[in-house]
């Protein structure tokens, strides 16, 4: 007996361990992403989660979607009717069909109105919810609209009745009607983004070639909506447009100031009730953005060949139900699917809701809870530094904010940070400056005969009898006097090979430091994402190969000086450049945002300085004119570019051969071995 209950207790306790280890498997069927505080596109905890699938439905090609209320109105645009679906009760309402509808693309309801967009019968129509037919808005007869295509693909409306069209065809922007269907214009359009090739063609084509030119038009707009605020958002398709996800002001502009971090294929948006921006994109992937255009996560996936819950063949529409669920609408596979928000991506909204409501102790609990889950999410960290910045507790801001790397806000709080030591320190600071100007003028006063002076003088001249420490201090004449001293240079012999290696090495240490020692603000951005290698190789190649051009173009058209000679004087010009890298790395420091602009100040400065140094010297060493010293410079930019793209070439045939001959080396490495 004792056997038996010992048996039957081993088997209970083995029992109990099996299904301790089992783990549940998650109802994910496709990663979430976010940008993590590095700026890196990484996985993320699981923001939504696949619910339902519409299949019984019987829809065809479905194209948009609209939540009103309890009810999901479809544009089932292959069946050429609007199926209405209840949210709550999963039963299909009503399905409005009428002659009217023939290609029925876009749909928007309001209180008042059911309204589509249908291309097929060039018109926008207008239903009562319950799908009685009201009017179709067809073409404006305006003149200013004159033979402008009009087949409406989509459409949103504002509180006051205005419509907003995506037609098909339109390249001028959103098409704006009133509510009579009078045309007002256009809302908003795409800019032409000119790449360098086509920059350079407006600068040296004639008419007559440019006639030959493929057109370039602006980018036409995929979608629009209205939120309940009649803030009117716009999606764009195409690798050059800029304004991929727009939110636009009264005047068409866009508030998120040109690209957002968004894909080239975004074909739908929606805003829900709280202001958080959701945009599809072809490829499968749901976009989630804060009210101010903050990238939240992106979920979802691509799959042709398999119907696999939360995975997309085309990705067309989306819609935000009042629980928070997205609906989607695949018009390839014909059906819709519906994902419902993990606490995880709840929390988050909480928090942007509550920062945006003015209520930072809330959103404060809220973003450091989620900081515990997730220690990398930028939007976090951002979200905390702006609560600290607006409760003016600006250390702690500026901890944040550097972590999440958002420079405009940072600036903000280190202003606050800066001038409040400015004030705690202001008395120390007049008393040193006032102290400082009574030692200059005791030492005026003491030093009539000006012996300190002399003595100083008598020290320099000494360190001057120190050939290379000389050759050094030689560079700071060309700041002052470069005619002298391109002449000291050539003819007097002052200077040294050795000299201007040492300022040419010097410098390229000065460059690095400034490269990757500026503040914060100023920084070329994370020292870990900076290719070493291409800035030592852009410094020695940009700077060793304009010396070797612009010796050979001298050479060609009777220049004097020789290479040596060339590169001291590319060396020893480098003076205003030395110091204004040194100036900008000190001020990266000190300045903000609001300040910028000594920063480019000193930047054109120095670089204008050191160009006129070096024609200077061009004309000094080999005895040219202006004109044909700024003509030798010309030719040898010329040539740098034709040796860059040549040896570019050269690299890639190379790499090309060596792929050639390892794909033979390992078939014969095979066929012996086998």
């Amino acid at each position: 007996m004792k056997k038996k209950t010992k048996k039957i207790g081993l088997l209970i306790i083995a029992i109990i361990l099996l299904l301790s280890s089992v783990t549940l498997a998650s109802p994910a069927t496709s990663f979430t992403w976010t940008i993590n505080s590095k700026g890196k596109w990484t996985k993320t905890q699981d923001a939504y989660l696949p619910e339902q699938t519409l299949i019984s439905l019987g829809l065809k090609e479905p194209e948009d979607l609209f939540v009103y209320n309890e009810d999901l109105y479809i544009a089932d645009t292959g069946n050429k009717r609007i199926v209405v679906y209840n949210i709550k009760n999963s039963t299909v309402d009503r399905i409005i069909e009428d002659n009217h509808l023939k290609k029925p693309r876009g749909i928007y309801v309001t209180e008042d109105y059911l309204y589509v967009a249908d291309s097929g019968s060039e018109a926008v129509l207008k239903y009562k919810h319950e799908g009685d037919f009201v009017e179709a808005i067809t073409k404006p007869t305006d003149i200013a609209f004159g033979n402008t295509p009009y087949k409406p693909m989509k459409v949103a409306v504002d509180s006051k009745g205005n419509l907003y069209l995506i037609g098909e065809g339109v390249l001028n922007g959103i098409i704006q009607l009133s509510n009579s269907g009078k045309f007002l214009g256009y809302f908003a359009s795409n800019k032409v983004e000119l790449n360098f090739v086509e920059k350079l063609q407006n600068m040296f084509f004639t008419e007559a070639q440019m006639e030959n030119l493929q057109s370039r038009v602006p980018i036409t707009m995929t979608n629009t909506f209205v939120d309940h605020e009649n803030i009117v958002y716009s999606t764009t398709i195409g690798f050059n447009a800029t304004d991929r996800l727009a939110k636009h002001n009264t005047a068409g502009n866009n508030i998120f100031n040109g690209y957002q971090f968004a894909p080239d294929d975004l074909i739908d948006v929606y805003v829900d009730d709280n202001g958080v921006i959701y945009a599809a994109s072809l490829y499968g992937l749901v976009w989630v953005y804060s009210n101010d255009g903050m990238f939240v996560h992106a979920f979802g996936g691509n799959h042709q060949t398999e119907d696999i819950a939360g995975l997309f063949s085309n990705l067309n529409a989306i819609a935000v139900d009042h629980t928070g669920r997205i609906w989607a609408a695949d018009s390839q596979n014909s059906y819709i699917q519906s994902f419902v928000p993990t606490s995880y991506a709840t929390e988050i909204y909480e928090a942007i809701d509550a920062f945006k409501n003015g209520h930072y102790s809330e959103a404060e609990t809220l973003w450091l809870n989620i900081l515990k889950k997730n220690q990398m999410l930028r939007l976090a960290h951002e979200g905390l530094g702006k609560i600290y910045l607006y409760t003016e507790r600006y250390e702690d801001a500026m901890k944040h904010l550097e972590i999440a790397r958002s420079k405009y806000y940072f600036s903000q709080a280190y202003w606050e940070v800066r001038n409040k030591w400015l004030q705690s320190h202001l008395t120390v600071i007049i008393v040193g400056l006032i102290l400082l100007m009574a030692i200059l003028q005791i030492h005026k006063f003491m030093d009539k005969k000006k012996k300190l002076k002399k003595w100083f003088k008598h020290q320099f001249l000494k360190l001057q009898g120190i050939k290379w420490l000389d050759d050094l201090l030689f560079l700071f004449t060309f700041l002052r006097h470069p005619i002298d001293a391109y002449y000291d240079l050539k003819i007097k012999k002052r200077g040294s090979l050795l000299g201007a290696v040492m300022i040419y090495i010097g410098f390229f240490f000065i460059y690095i430091h400034s490269y990757f020692g500026r503040d914060f603000l100023f920084s070329v951005g994370p020292i870990e994402e900076i290719d070493f290698n291409a800035v030592i190789l852009s410094y020695f190649s940009l700077s060793l190969l304009f010396v070797f051009t612009n010796y050979l173009v001298t050479s060609i058209k009777d220049g004097d000086g020789s290479l040596k000679e060339i590169f001291m004087l590319v060396s020893y010009a480098s003076a205003p450049l030395i110091i204004g890298v040194l100036s900008i790395t000190g001020l990266s420091y000190i300045l903000t945002y609001n300040e910028a602009f000594f920063i480019d100040f000193i930047q054109l400065g120095t670089t204008i300085w050191f160009a006129v140094i070096v024609v200077i010297g061009l004309i000094e060493v080999h005895q040219y004119t202006t004109k044909t010293a700024l003509q030798s410079i010309v030719m040898s930019v010329l040539m740098m570019l034709v040796i860059a793209i040549v040896v570019l070439i050269v690299i890639l045939m190379g790499e090309q051969v060596y792929d050639f001959f390892e794909v033979i080396v390992r078939e014969v490495i095979r066929n012996v071995t086998s």
